[in-house]
């Protein structure tokens, strides 16, 4: 992988521009923000639905936006399911991107508004 600078990253945005690497820097940011929405739902799941519908919203949410990755890194790429889910369990801190890069890719990738280079 690649460490990836601010300067570097904020032009592909603007660019509209990504590479498979910068999407599994994504995949990375992404895992443990959903190992943490799913230990705060099961934490507080007595709590009421008006406390715990919010964690089970940002879980879903989160879910649906690694399998939109992870479907267009396995479509656009020779790499499959399984080689994603070891280089992102592997992958060094450094070559994880910020939770703000990181939301912008996925609002361009929502879109569908972006070039994979």
């Amino acid at each position: 992988m690649k460490n990836y600078d601010y300067k570097q990253v904020t032009q592909s945005i603007e660019q509209r521009q990504f590479t498979i690497p910068l999407l599994l820097s994504c995949l990375g940011n992404l895992e443990p923000r959903i190992s943490k929405a799913a230990y705060f739902k099961a934490k507080f799941k007595n709590a009421g639905e008006a406390f715990n519908g919010c964690y089970s919203y940002e879980l879903n949410e989160l879910i649906g936006y690694r399998k939109l990755i992870t479907d267009k890194v396995v479509t656009n790429s020779k790499y499959s399911r399984e080689f994603i889910k070891d280089t992102i369990k592997y992958m060094d801190k450094a070559d994880i991107l910020s939770n703000k890069l990181t939301d912008e890719i996925i609002t361009l990738l929502v879109n569908d508004d972006y070039i994979l280079a």
